[in-house]
């Protein structure tokens, strides 16, 4: 773990070289996960209800132009859902709560296009898209569930940015879209209805902190 942890930040540090803003983003995301399970012929559903955690990293901006400009953002970021369950007594139903969450070592790189028609002077907007890449450190799970995730997770990072700017600092909020292309966990024991797959569904917002160089 710490030897990949060091690799990637020796891969990120020739991005200073050339990088004209470094940001300092912090947020919240929001997820929920379809953890589909079959047993024998019917499927049942968990953890469909959202999760919220942290989203927080840095962030280097570069190569930018009138229209366009780069972004590469290293970030811990959480992922999961949650549960309700109902148990019924002879006096009331007691419900009772169950959390699952994966958390993630998120590596992205976005291209930024600046909405630069909009009538703002210091106020910048911009959508960005890229692709992300998703390490996985561990899960969590309330009711101790025993998961085979998988250590990658592959998708983009596509959203609206506001930046306003000052002389040489920057005051941002971020809306970031998390599609994955892979599963959270593909597990896939005998006898087969055993089968379990966890996707999520997961979006964040951050606010930013930047210093221009």
């Amino acid at each position: 773990m710490k030897s990949k942890l060091t690799l990637l930040a020796i891969l990120s540090l020739p991005l200073f070289g050339f990088s004209q803003r470094l940001n300092v983003n912090a947020g919240t995301s929001f997820s929920k996960i379809d953890y589909q399970r079959l047993y024998g012929d019917y499927f049942v559903t968990d953890y469909e209800q959202y999760f919220m955690g942290v989203n927080l990293g840095f962030q280097l901006d570069y190569l930018e132009k009138e229209h366009f400009y780069l972004s590469s953002s290293l970030n811990y970021l959480q992922k999961g859902g949650t549960k309700e369950y109902v148990f019924p007594s002879q006096t009331e139903e007691k419900l009772e709560s169950s959390r699952l969450n994966f958390n993630y070592l998120s590596l992205n790189t976005v291209i930024n296009y600046k909405l630069s028609f909009l009538p703002f002077e210091k106020l910048n907007p911009v959508v960005f898209a890229g692709p992300r890449v998703d390490y996985l450190m561990g899960y969590n799970s309330s009711l101790d569930l025993d998961i085979n995730a998988n250590d990658l997770m592959f998708g983009i990072n596509a959203g609206l940015a506001l930046r306003y700017d000052f002389q040489k600092f920057s005051l941002g909020w971020n809306a970031h879209f998390l599609h994955s292309f892979n599963n959270l966990a593909d597990i896939n024991y005998e006898p087969p209805h055993n089968w379990h797959k966890i996707k999520d569904l997961s979006f964040s917002t951050q606010l930013s902190f930047g210093y221009n160089f």
